[in-house]
């Protein structure tokens, strides 16, 4: 099931395209629920990058033994997960008018 579904996203069908831009919806589909759906879908994606990329920092850093970049990078992931898992509202997004 999760294969399928991914594998409908990944590839942009027409299915995935939609289950992804309706996946936060929660039963609302108005205008207003598709924007903030659509940011939170994106921060999430955005989110996920950034713990990628702290990961492969993390991984070099130690691999080469550059300490000081080791502890910049721990401060880095320590503050996006400070952040990421702070709730929405204190990320309020101003909606169109």
């Amino acid at each position: 099931m999760i294969y399928s579904l991914s594998s409908e996203v990944i590839h942009g069908s027409p299915f995935g395209a939609s289950f992804f831009y309706s996946a936060h919806l929660q039963g609302e589909h108005t205008t207003e629920a598709f924007v903030a759906g659509t940011v939170r879908q994106l921060e999430e994606i955005l989110i996920a990058l950034l713990h990628a990329g702290c990961g492969y920092l993390a991984a070099f850093f130690e691999k080469q033994k550059i300490h000081s970049a080791v502890r910049a990078e721990e401060k880095l992931f320590n503050r996006l997960m400070s952040l990421s898992t702070k709730p929405a509202a204190d990320f309020p997004f101003p909606l169109p008018h």
